[in-house]
This record gives structure tokens, sequence and C-alpha cells, in this order.
């Protein structure tokens, strides 16, 4: 079974408050993760605390090096990458590692150029400039961003390939905007929204063996809350 680190819930559009790193080894305070220091200003969205990116990613990279140690080769799909925090930081501080950053721009981060855009028009969203100008700044040839809309059918197709793509998947605040978008494509098969979100939900952990998962709260996915009464409970 994939391991799934389920991260802090993301509160929608609403956001306020900081974030807390509950699983500090030591006291260690999040900012001594950080693999390179990146600007605030270019980086957050929707008004969220910085403190929401510094403490995810602590968490995260405490169990990266867990899994992989410092100087460890690994393939990593970001996926939702917007303005790319997390890939560049797993790139700098892991430079065996393969990134590939995938932005669709269909929620509200990078806005909604992908519901009906082309790839040239996505790539040319403010998330995507920003994360190529900081790869070019940075030299790092071991990320890679991939401007495409992921959806029911293309999580489908990729897991009809029967094996994982990838050995970490970060789906940090994004899944309920496949989800959304995803919509008709259940339907067309049948599937009741909670069956289309668990279908969907399952073929993504079949795409890697580890992952990082971070579900919004309500008034998200309402319907999943409602059949499960946790994200937790979902996810398991």
């Amino acid at each position: 079974r994939p391991q799934a680190a389920q991260m802090g819930r993301n509160r929608g559009p609403a956001v306020g408050g900081g974030s807390v790193w509950t699983a500090a080894p030591d006291g260690t305070p999040p900012e001594s993760r950080l693999a390179v220091a990146l600007p605030e200003d270019e980086f957050t969205y929707i008004e969220r605390p910085w403190s929401h990116f510094v403490t995810r990613w602590a968490a995260m990279d405490v169990e990266l090096e867990r899994f992989f140690g410092p100087e460890g080769s690994f393939s990593m799909i970001d996926l939702g990458s917007c303005c790319g925090f997390f890939s560049l930081q797993a790139a700098v501080g892991y430079p065996h590692c393969t990134g590939v950053s995938v932005e669709g721009s269909v929620g509200i981060g990078n806005g909604t150029t992908g519901v009906d855009g082309t790839e040239d028009e996505i790539i040319q969203t403010k998330a995507i400039q920003t994360h190529l100008r900081w790869i070019k700044k940075l030299c790092l040839p071991n990320n890679m961003i991939a401007p495409e809309v992921w959806d029911y059918q293309r999580v489908t197709a990729l897991a009809a390939l029967g094996r994982p793509v990838a050995d970490v998947m970060l789906s940090l605040s994004v899944i309920h905007h496949i989800d959304n978008i995803s919509a008709e494509q259940y339907r067309a098969e049948g599937l009741t929204k909670v069956e289309g979100s668990l279908r969907l939900m399952a073929k993504l952990l079949e795409l890697a063996p580890r992952h990082f998962i971070e579900l919004p709260d309500r008034p998200w996915i309402d319907h999943i809350y409602d059949a499960y009464g946790s994200a937790r409970a979902f996810l398991n």
C-alpha cells in the first residue's frame, strides 16, 4: 500500500492564521529546513501565510531525508505546483532528485486558464513564468515543468500503465480542483460524486509508492466530508 502523509488542511479562499510544524524534531525551527531562500511575495497566493509554505516543506523534507537520505536519488511529481515553491526546494535540497512540476491552471492559485486554454497559454501564466525564472536563476537541470491539465481521464490513463510513474508525489491543495473539473467524466461513467472522487483518489495513489497529500476543509469537497466525516477517513 502506498505510504501517504496527510498535510494540514487548506481552508480554501478565506485563508488566515499560521501553521504549526507539529512533528518538529527537537524543536527545530521549520526555517532551518529550507534549501533555498525564496521571496515571499513571489510565491504566496490568495493571501496564504508564508508559514503555510515553510512548515509544509519542513515536514516533507524530514520525511524525504528519511526515505532517501540527503544524497538520495529519486523522482518526484509536484501535482499543482503553482509557482514552484516545493519543487524548487526539492531540486536544490536534493540535487539527485528529478522533479516534474505539473501545473494546469485550473484552481485558485494560478487562475483557470487551463480549463479552456492551450498549453502555450498555460505556460504564460504568472505562476509558471515565476517558476521558470527561478529554475533559470538557480541553474536547476533537475526540475522540469509540465504545463498540462490532470483530470480523471488523465489520471486513469496514467494508472493504466500498471506501475508507478514517480517515487514520490506531492498533491498539496490540488485534488479538489481535479475533482471539480472531472464531474462530467464521472457522470459519463455512471459514477456518483462520491464514487468518482474515491476512484480518482485511488488511481492517484497508484502513481507513486509515497505521497504527501493536503486536502481542503469545507466548503470544498463537501460530498466527501458528508460521506466520510474527515479527510483522514477518506484517505484511509
